[in-house]
């Protein structure tokens, strides 16, 4: 029961993000929620919340407690206590020996370890639904009027004919299509720094392996900083015949300086071409993609809700647990008498006669 409670005020629990090799882990733990409640109470209020400072004060205690446990080679932990406040208690001695109900009070801390731990495990889903709400109203808040949602500028350069994305796989875009009328729609647009006719064009994988073949192109295969990175094709460094002219694109554009491609996504495995108009080596574009999604506003703020309210009764919990066990072992107040009878009165002593 001790070790379970030290692994939930310690934070050896972490929540993991990120995306593709990049991944940060965050400890969750009762001291760590508790230093956040602190930094933003004295940021909102210029005061530090004098029961949460006593709360890790027991804690820092507590820890002390377990290192020289640790120091002294022990094989167990030191009995559970969260002393608060500012002084000590100090040790028991002496007095009449303790009943059943009071060693039971004294060491039955159930009650607090299971509301401290069931805080600390409801802290990660709560962080988890009030990031999700807010991507999800953020995401909303970046939709045009007809729903697109537009990635940064990226900046191709090639000396081949072709700059490619490929295997860009599709599934259940039906499903979308039949549920959501405002979702489901693709638009690249390209634009030649130099004025120069551009072709951006999306077509089958296999369609594009085929017209390609023998023929070098820079596939984009990721991203750094955004900037991409390119692997290029075996082939010679030649032009490509008239891309505008090819049958097997889904869809396509061509402009001179600026062009757009729209498309309605459906299921399979596809390839984005960008070259220049007339098949010419040398590539060099701006492009910029846009998704269209459904409006999921209404969604983001009911997630950003219930992980709020589920943060306050994590937080809760943790404050209730934490205040149970030091109401459990705090001894007596500092300058507190002794307890016991009365001293009985000595009787004048004469002096002389």
């Amino acid at each position: 029961m001790a070790a379970a409670a030290r692994l939930a005020l310690a934070g050896t629990a972490t929540w993991s993000f990120g995306g593709g090799d990049t991944r940060t882990a965050v400890p969750v733990s009762v001291i760590g929620a508790a230093l956040l409640i602190a930094g933003a109470a004295l940021l909102f209020t210029g005061r530090y919340p004098p029961g949460l400072h006593d709360l890790l004060v027991g804690i820092a205690r507590w820890n002390l407690r377990v290192a020289a446990y640790l120091t002294l080679l022990t094989p167990r932990y030191p009995p559970l206590r969260l002393d608060q406040g500012g002084a000590e208690p100090e040790a028991e001695s002496g007095g009449p020996p303790a009943t059943a109900r009071d060693e039971a009070m004294r060491t039955s801390a159930a009650g607090p370890i299971t509301a401290l731990m069931a805080g600390v495990l409801l802290l990660a889903p709560a962080a988890g639904l009030g990031i999700g709400g807010g991507a999800l109203l953020a995401l909303g808040a970046s939709r045009d009027h007809a729903g697109y949602v537009t990635s940064p500028t990226l900046q191709l350069a090639s000396a081949t004919a072709a700059v490619t994305v490929e295997n860009l796989t599709i599934v259940d875009a039906d499903l979308w299509a039949r549920n959501l009328t405002d979702a489901g729609g693709l638009r690249i647009t390209a634009t030649a720094p130099d004025g120069r006719a551009v072709f951006v064009g999306i077509a089958p994988q296999q369609a594009v392996d085929a017209w390609l073949a023998g023929t070098a192109h820079d596939k984009v295969v990721g991203l750094t900083a955004g900037i991409p990175d390119y692997r290029r094709a075996v082939g010679a460094v030649r032009a490509v015949d008239d891309p505008a002219i090819q049958p097997f694109w889904l869809a396509a554009g061509t402009g001179s300086g600026r062009t757009t491609l729209q498309w309605e996504v459906v299921d399979g495995e596809f390839a984005v071409v960008v070259a220049n108009a007339d098949g010419a080596p040398g590539v060099s574009a701006d492009v910029r993609g846009a998704l269209q999604v459904p409006d999921l506003s209404a969604l983001g703020g009911g997630l950003l809700a219930a992980g709020l309210v589920l943060g306050l009764v994590a937080l809760g919990l943790i404050v209730l647990g934490g205040v149970g066990l030091g109401r459990r072992h705090s001894g007596p107040p500092p300058g507190a008498g002794p307890v016991g009878p009365a001293p009985t009165p000595l009787p004048p002593v004469a002096v002389g006669s």
